[in-house]
């Protein structure tokens, strides 16, 4: 009997990574598949899904306030005390380390977080989490019966925060499933994020991913992880989605004659007055002579861009354009986080952008990763367009990231400390020699996988070889 293999989308980040990527369609040739997910991904993905696929909505699980709380505690301590350990962690947006509004309430559960800090007090917390979920998944009873628990399955995952999730995994693992969870972005695992989920296995991006999630995660060096390469950027390497050069710059309104320097934005929430960084360069390279040649487009921050953008972009036309992805995006409502997800046009679009790029600008973040796997250099603004003496610059600690400082040291990645410099990096990208491209894609496979483009295949190949070994304990 076929086994079967259910994907679990909640945050709409998992579109790209397990449906865009094409690893649906893989799983769906070796097994039955099931898709639950809280929003339906065929109205986002309508070419992407495979036929007999089945999908489900996510099921409306209850459970007391009080474990959703120890679970955002456990995040808390478990972030203070990698923060502690360990310098260079992925920028964190104000949604993430608190807002100066916040309440009394906030501030003394944040300052509780702080004190309890400590490995043994985070193992303690992940134990009593996981016992609380299983008495939990066992009250409510099996979730989602339209999924045949009684079958050989896997569920796969990439959600380490939704407690809907957890006790969606401990269920799977109650009816004897594997549980595989798989990183969606390595943001997440480089700034320290808790993984203590109800799961057999792990599969992850390259070396450096693992022993990042094991350094940061202990408790999970017992479990069975694979190397597979990074399926978030598979799409990027689907050749039926690009458009020729020309029709690409005529669907945007931009000079196919010019060369394309794509600046891609980071959310307001993470940096504010980014606009007046564009504005900097662009008059860097007007004064320099290169605005016949090169073009500005920006590509919006998805989730909250500077505001400042429009009159900034209408001051410098035809210089520099403006790039609005296609993502849908549905707020919280109280019961339900955040659903952010690009669509399969702007997966199509981000495709061509990174293929006819030349130069790839930015506040250092993994868009460098986007552009790196098809060989576009990027220079990383390590500057603030306003930095009064005393302040602490911002776009340094950006560049100060782990995995940027690696980009550094390797020699794939520039980083400008002020606009003159950061124009002079593009300038040194367009005419980069062999050697500097070799650097580039050294790197960048390093840590997306040795064969671009094929990371879902090995993944499902490895859920594949799961299936076929013996049957997890009960």
């Amino acid at each position: 009997m076929r086994p079967i293999f259910a994907i679990w989308i909640y945050w709409g980040a998992e579109l790209r990574a397990f449906v865009f990527s094409g690893l649906a369609r893989e799983l769906a040739r070796h097994g039955d598949l099931y898709v639950v997910s809280r929003v339906d991904p065929r109205e986002l993905a309508p070419t992407c899904l495979p036929a007999g696929c089945r999908v489900l909505s996510a099921p409306a699980i209850r459970y007391p306030r009080g474990f959703a709380q120890l679970h955002s505690f456990a995040n808390l301590a478990h972030g203070e005390w990698i923060s502690r350990r360990y310098a260079g962690l992925a920028i964190r947006d104000q949604a993430a380390i608190g807002e100066p509004g916040e309440n009394g309430a906030k501030r003394l559960r944040r300052r509780a977080g702080g004190i309890l800090a400590r490995s043994a007090m985070v193992r303690l917390l992940n134990r009593r989490l996981l016992r609380w979920g299983r008495k939990l998944a066992a009250v409510s009873g099996t979730l989602a019966t339209e999924i045949p628990w009684c079958r050989e399955g896997t569920l796969l995952t990439g959600d380490y925060l939704g407690v809907p999730g957890h006790l969606f995994a401990q269920t799977a693992m109650a009816a004897g499933w594997r549980v595989c969870f798989y990183p969606l972005n390595w943001r997440d695992i480089s700034k320290g994020a808790r993984i203590a989920l109800p799961v057999t296995n792990l599969a992850v991006w390259d070396a450096p991913m693992k022993n990042l999630l094991f350094r940061n995660n202990p408790w999970l060096r017992k479990l069975p992880c694979r190397v597979v390469g990074s399926t978030q950027f598979d799409s990027h390497f689907r050749d039926d989605w690009i458009l020729d050069r020309r029709d690409f710059c005529q669907s945007l309104s931009i000079d196919p004659d010019r060369q394309i320097v794509c600046y891609s934005g980071v959310s307001d929430r993470a940096y504010q007055g980014e606009a007046a960084i564009v504005g900097l360069l662009a008059r860097e390279i007007q004064a320099a002579g290169w605005a016949d040649r090169l073009q500005i487009l920006v590509r919006l921050n998805p989730t909250a861009s500077d505001p400042a953008y429009r009159e900034m972009a209408a001051r410098w036309s035809p210089l520099v354009k403006l790039l609005a992805p296609e993502w849908d995006l549905r707020f919280a409502d109280g019961s339900q986080p955040v659903w952010r997800s690009n669509t399969e046009t702007d997966a199509r679009l981000l495709a061509n952008l990174i293929r006819h790029t030349a130069v790839h600008v930015c506040l250092p973040s993994t868009m460098v990763l986007d552009f790196g796997v098809r060989g576009v250099p990027t220079v990383g603004i390590a500057f603030d367009a306003d930095e009064p003496a005393g302040r602490r610059s911002l776009a340094r600690d950006f560049a100060a990231q782990e995995i940027v400082r690696g980009a550094v040291a390797a020699g794939a990645t520039r980083v400008a400390d002020s606009p003159r410099t950061a124009v002079a990096g593009i300038v040194e990208a367009l005419a980069a020699d062999a050697g500097a491209r070799a650097r580039l894609t050294g790197y960048v496979r390093d840590l997306v996988g040795a064969v671009p483009g094929t990371a879902h295949a090995a993944l499902a190949a490895g859920m594949v070889a799961d299936a076929e070994a013996p049957r997890c304990p009960r």
